[in-house]
């Protein structure tokens, strides 16, 4: 960034500390959209499940609630299945967060202690490397910091139209992802536990937030009354699993990442210029303690409340979960962080200025430079089925096989998730995905399949083993070999099950 200088000697960019932020939004949503693009022939397993629900538009999917499916079919259908799509509106999903959360700061602090809030997120791991791509994670990161945007303008002013906005807001959480049920919990907590903000319960405005909310759930309630609460069962699996005794260490590490990585990197803002006390450690850690040449301020109490509390909540709620034996996906508590760059600047006890602004930018813009180069380096040097099978040499082996048999169109693909995705997202024709060991998904295409038969495909049995079971008679699988590489990377090959199930065969 040019250190061009204004009338008062500081550099010119640091007194719009808005402009930075909206240079650093544009600018990660544009590498690192590029960067997937570039590098990654396939999309992750999660971004294919997810536009493979898009193409079903149902009220619910046998993980997860709609929202993200529909969102992700979306993006696809308007993108022409582009995969630049998908990384496109994971960032976006990014974007929309920091945007929120420096609304949500500006309701507590100055513009540049609002922005620095926001800007920490981004030293946060999952809100910049490639790897990851749009999910029900991401749109969480987008909804639940304009929640708590709208929550706290709801409690300041008791608006109706700031409870409305709140409401539809959690409402559009829940069909994102069950989970968004913890903000929802740190939100009573944070209103129960501040004598002004419980008041607000006794105006109309809260009680018109949760009619919304429930009122935009009900379908899915009722989706899921008619299919037996599948998305919970698919939960309870997740958690029975077993799991090391360490997990409840892993998920603490995992709920305090983000306060601490962040209050790390504002640390480092702290400390004194390169000079005399750097070649000494103690008198360098004297002038860190004491802070000298910052002005002191007090603690934020009403920020620090209302963030600690939705920034922790979720995690202790899993780490409580953990210490009973439960399995804990870490991901979990990647999407529930937004506040937390709110936490660590209510406790910052420096006044945050010009000055304090320009060392965290310049450290990260250092950070998000070393990440772009080790992880493109990864990408493009290792080789990796998630990353760099090419979907089309996967087609042209389905469609060759299926010519073989019948000079019909193929309609319906059976096999593993990865593999019944890759012929919906990217075959031109788009047949129907079904995943072999999903009971939701064989039901929905039941009668396709009956009807025009199907191709099934794998590279190994186990994916396709509960599926062969509903089949009154035994197929006979084919071998295919197909080779992948990564830009600079090893070849590799797998080999592909292929079968061919004929029109008018019945499933069970």
């Amino acid at each position: 960034m040019p250190e061009s200088t204004s009338a008062t000697g500081r550099p010119s960019w640091a007194e719009h500390p808005e402009r930075v932020l909206g240079v650093f939004i544009g600018f990660s949503l544009i590498v690192w959209t590029l960067q997937c693009t570039l590098l990654q022939k396939v999309l992750g397993l999660d971004v294919l499940e997810t536009v493979l629900w898009g193409d079903q538009l149902a009220w619910g999917y046998s993980k997860h609630p709609p929202l993200s499916g529909w969102i992700g079919g979306l993006f696809a259908r308007a993108s022409g299945h582009g995969d630049w799509a998908m990384y496109l509106a994971a960032q976006l999903c990014i974007s929309i967060g920091i945007f929120f959360t420096f609304k949500l700061a500006r309701l507590f602090f100055d513009r540049y202690r609002a922005t620095v809030s926001a800007l920490l997120l981004y030293f946060l791991f999952y809100y910049t490397p490639s790897w990851m791509k749009f999910s029900t994670y991401f749109v969480e990161i987008a909804i639940a910091p304009a929640a708590a945007y709208f929550l706290l303008r709801a409690l300041r002013n008791d608006r109706l139209i700031d409870w409305a906005l709140m409401g539809i807001s959690c409402g559009l959480g829940l069909l994102n992802k069950y989970s968004f049920g913890l903000i929802l919990l740190g939100f009573a907590l944070v209103v129960l536990t501040r004598a002004d903000y419980r008041r607000r319960l006794t105006s109309p405005g809260p009680y018109l937030a949760a009619g919304l909310c429930i009122l935009l759930f009900l379908p899915h309630f009722q989706w899921l009354w008619e299919n037996d609460f599948v998305c919970f069962q698919h939960v309870d699996e997740r958690l029975s699993e077993d799991h090391d005794w360490l997990m409840p260490l892993a998920v603490l590490a995992a709920a305090l990442y983000p306060m601490l990585t962040e209050g790390l990197f504002v640390a480092a803002a702290l400390l004194p210029p390169f000079g005399a006390a750097w070649r000494r450690p103690r008198a360098l850690w004297e002038k860190f303690r004491s802070l000298e040449g910052w002005e002191r301020c007090p603690v934020d109490r009403e920020a620090l409340h209302f963030a600690a509390i939705l920034s922790l909540t979720p995690g202790a709620f899993y780490l409580l979960l953990s210490l009973t034996g439960t399995d804990i996906i870490l991901m979990w508590l990647c999407t529930v962080a937004s506040c937390s760059g709110v936490a660590v600047m209510a406790l910052c006890p420096v006044r945050a200025d010009a000055r304090f602004f320009r060392h965290i930018v310049w450290l990260l813009a250092l950070y998000i430079g070393v990440v772009f180069v080790i992880t493109t380096i990864d990408t493009a040097c290792r080789t990796t089925t998630s990353m760099h099978l090419d979907p089309h040499d996967v087609i042209a082996a389905g469609e060759t096989y299926w010519h073989r048999h019948t000079a019909e169109p193929l309609r319906v693909v059976v096999g593993g998730l990865r593999y019944a995705a890759i012929f919906d997202h990217y075959s031109p024709r788009h047949p129907l995905g079904c995943e072999a060991d999903d009971d939701l998904s064989v039901r929905l295409h039941r009668d396709q399949i009956e009807r025009y038969g199907a191709l099934i495909i794998d590279s190994k049995f186990d994916d396709l083993e509960t599926f062969l079971g509903r089949l009154d008679v035994p197929l006979e699988f084919e071998r295919v070999r197909i080779e992948y590489r990564s830009l600079l990377g090893e070849t590799k090959s797998r080999t592909l099950l292929l079968a061919y199930l004929p029109p008018g065969t019945k499933i069970k």
